[in-house]
């Protein structure tokens, strides 16, 4: 008898490690569109397939490329290599106002629960104010933006809502400590908009999170915009940064970092079943 009841937990220990992967709301790799896209106007009529708007910053200068690009240059595993492909924005001097470098994705429904992860790259932490790096939007105009933006001597995620008006600062990460320019990392953040409830994490370790009891209800996502405007940069001409973003999924629980989801505990192995 003892033997079926260790028999038992052991099988309850197997279902309890191993848990389902998330069901995929978006994704995107760049990697199936045959060609570049560049865009050098503020709203450009020309953007990839898949995507309702495509955009990029015309009011301050421009070094030479158009500041929002599908291109093979912004690929995170082989740059380079033919029909694999990133979205990258070209960061230029600072100016106020400035406009937006966007790529718009309809995820086709609302949703009050979503898991945002993608790998991003920088050239720079140089930020002296704010780098959006989408704007979550429902029907009526945006309701969040994650961003590194600069507390106090940090730059660290914010994750600005409407509803305050304000930031709320995920204080675990802090960029120009913890990243090395020129290197991918994987980011994820997740929104709950029903529990009114924010996480962040870098390559799968939780870097803070945010009750947002102030969240109101009835907010929805229906539209991710990759970018945004970027304000607070201190290099000049001809000195053009990048910021590089791949492997961009959107879910219904946690991704984690390419391979095995980081939410599935592996099975233990080698175990026996004591009689006593």
């Amino acid at each position: 008898m003892k033997k079926i009841i260790s028999g038992i937990a052991v099988l309850l220990l197997l279902a309890i490690c191993h848990t389902g992967h998330a069901t995929v709301i978006w994704q995107e790799s760049f990697d199936s569109f045959t060609k570049d896209y560049d865009c050098s106007q503020a709203v450009c009529t020309v953007m990839p397939p898949g995507y309702i708007g495509f955009g990029s910053n015309t009011e301050c200068k421009n070094y030479g490329n158009p500041n929002a690009q599908v291109t093979t240059s912004a690929e995170r595993s082989n740059p380079g290599t033919a029909n694999k492909r990133g979205y990258r924005i070209n960061l230029e001097e600072q100016c106020w106002p400035t406009g937006e470098n966007i790529l718009v994705k309809d995820l086709g429904k609302n949703y009050t629960l979503l898991y945002l992860r993608w790998y991003q790259r920088d050239s720079t932490t140089s930020f002296q104010h704010f780098q959006k790096l989408f704007r979550l939007k429902q029907s009526n105009g945006q309701i969040l933006i994650p961003e590194f933006m600069l507390n106090g001597s940090s730059i660290q995620m914010n994750l600005w809502d409407a509803q305050s008006a304000s930031n709320h600062f995920f204080t675990g990460y802090t960029l120009s400590l913890h990243y090395t320019p020129g290197t991918w990392v994987c980011y994820e953040i997740k929104i709950d908009l029903v529990n009114k409830q924010a996480e962040f994490w870098v390559n799968g370790v939780s870097k803070g999170t945010l009750n947002a009891t102030w969240w109101p209800d009835g907010w929805y996502i229906r539209y991710v915009e990759i970018g945004g405007n970027q304000y607070g940069t201190t290099w000049v001409y001809p000195k053009e940064e990048t910021r590089d973003y791949d492997d961009i999924v959107v879910a219904d629980s946690y991704v984690g970092p390419d391979g095995a989801p980081a939410s599935e505990v592996p099975a233990p192995t080698n175990l026996r079943i004591l009689s006593q």
